[in-house]
């Protein structure tokens, strides 16, 4: 913050023009106070105690991506057109994790909470006083009243970025020509998309795949590479024509060629375990299991930093922000091969061999792990997702360069 104050001085005694880029974002509905505080919605989570699967969108990724721009750029600089639920906020959600029975009603990944309380806006309030922004996002599940004003903000020269995190998996299977630009309402000058295919080579689309996560302070108790006892671990849902095949294909798989492992696929999202259970399990496996879902992307595959052991992940099929998952380096991967619509596991001799090597040497494992912890810090972590957004923004719209 000094820096950029020093920048500005420099700018207004050399009496060049100096501005802070502002950025407006329009967020998922599923995380707004105005959604889950509906009568409707508040009956259901705290009456009926239904969980969220389903029922009730309470925990949504996105924020995972954007949530922290306002620290990039200053609180004072961004602003949300609708106001995030207070359970993402910190001192808030915290206190609502104190009842344990909030556990069965949410996802238990703690990179969706503890963010700073963001700034809002309404779309009024843009019109009137005719803010100027350089940038605003607009999340595909954004509000839809919200969409009135993309055609304002490029009248007066705001760059409009679409973020899309929905699961797309049949975008695969579309063929080399499709154009995911032209698959908008709006033109927008720039997209953010979890699903971008390998071959996509579109230049105003930027992949955001994987889900970026928060990192704990591991002591040593949980970062022992020795002391685990099982060799892998996963529990999760799998629902056939709609989760990937390969996260079935994988645990079968597991199951069939090794021992001491747990492993458990449900087919209707059922709770299994309590979190501190998990969390147990987690750090005390030597390989934990990180397959698709119903597209590559999974929390998982970031999230599972938190437990002190290298992972089992599929290799990727879509781009992903930089930051590369890499063979036997900061990650085992198993691949796998497009097959009548899905995918499944392929060259699992090659596959066994590998993760026979890792289960043998406490060394490599524990050098696996610090390469995979290295690599989110630098660049999963959720401040460096919203880094990377700030920062292609201002790579892809040279008139729009700012020092940060």
């Amino acid at each position: 913050m000094v820096y950029c104050q020093k920048i500005q001085k420099n700018f207004l005694k050399s009496g060049k023009h100096y501005f802070k880029l502002k950025i407006l974002i329009s967020p998922s509905f599923l995380i707004t106070k105005k959604y889950l505080t509906s009568l409707f919605d508040n009956f259901l989570i705290n009456f009926l105690k239904i969980k969220k699967s389903h029922k009730i969108e309470l925990v949504n990724g996105e924020l995972n991506h954007y949530g922290e721009i306002s620290k990039i750029l200053g609180s004072d600089n961004v602003f949300y057109l609708d106001e995030i639920h207070p359970i993402y906020v910190k001192d808030y959600c915290s206190e609502y994790f104190k009842n344990s029975e909030n556990y069965q009603l949410i996802e238990s990944y703690p990179s969706n909470f503890n963010y700073e309380k963001q700034n809002y806006i309404t779309l009024d309030e843009v019109l009137k006083k005719k803010i100027k922004f350089d940038f605003a996002i607009f999340s595909i599940k954004s509000f839809n009243q919200n969409f009135e004003i993309v055609k304002y903000l490029q009248s007066i020269n705001t760059k409009v970025i679409m973020f899309d995190k929905l699961d797309d998996p049949n975008i695969y299977f579309k063929g080399r020509n499709f154009k995911i630009s032209e698959n908008y309402k709006y033109n927008f000058d720039l997209i953010f998309k979890q699903d971008i295919p390998l071959w996509n080579n579109e230049e105003n689309v930027f992949p955001i795949a994987p889900i970026p996560s928060i990192i704990k302070n591991l002591n040593e108790r949980d970062i022992k590479i020795k002391n685990k006892s099982n060799n892998f671990y996963f529990v999760g849902d799998y629902r056939r024509n709609i989760t990937r095949k390969d996260r079935f294909d994988i645990i079968e798989f597991i199951k069939k060629e090794f021992d001491n492992y747990f492993v458990n696929l449900t087919t209707d999202r059922k709770v299994f375990l309590s979190k501190q259970r998990q969390d147990d399990l987690l750090f005390n496996t030597k390989i934990n299991i990180s397959p698709s879902g119903k597209v590559w992307d999974s929390y998982r595959h970031c999230e599972l930093v938190n437990f002190g052991s290298p992972i089992l992940i599929p290799k990727p099929n879509c781009k992903t922000a930089p930051g590369e998952f890499k063979d036997m380096e900061n990650c085992i991967i198993y691949e796998t091969q497009e097959i009548n619509n899905n995918f499944e596991l392929i060259d699992q001799i090659n596959l066994k061999k590998k993760i026979e090597i890792v289960l043998r040497s406490v060394e490599t494992r524990k050098k696996i792990y610090e390469n995979y912890y290295n690599l989110i810090v630098n660049y999963h972590s959720r401040y460096m997702r919203s880094k990377y957004i700030v920062n292609t923004l201002k790579k892809h719209f040279k008139s729009h360069e700012q020092i940060i």
